[in-house]
């Protein structure tokens, strides 16, 4: 579900924490439905990011700052609207 990468990110936080869910999701002993996935994945970046998902924030978070103008940063939007949607098909797909 992780290997084929979005076309286009919203900050530079966000390949950083698409990767960290990758390696979480890996160490999972699986998920009964996709619904579940979504829930484990949201409840992973909030942990990550130390704030809710809330569309039109920005969390800094330092381990994800490879430099640049919004390293660190990560675009709740992106990830509400893009990713987890995005991931939650891929899921369904492969059950």
């Amino acid at each position: 579900m992780f290997d084929e990468t979005p076309l286009k990110w919203g900050l530079r936080g966000d390949p950083h924490l698409w990767d960290d869910l990758r390696d979480e999701v890996r160490h999972h002993p699986g998920f009964d439905t996709a619904d579940d996935f979504l829930l484990f994945l949201r409840a992973s970046i909030e942990r990550a990011i130390g704030k809710p998902l809330i569309e039109g924030q920005y969390p800094y978070v330092e381990k994800f700052n490879s430099g640049g103008m919004s390293g660190g940063r990560i675009d709740c939007g992106f990830w509400l609207n893009t990713a987890l949607p995005l991931l939650r098909f891929r899921f369904s797909v492969h059950l």
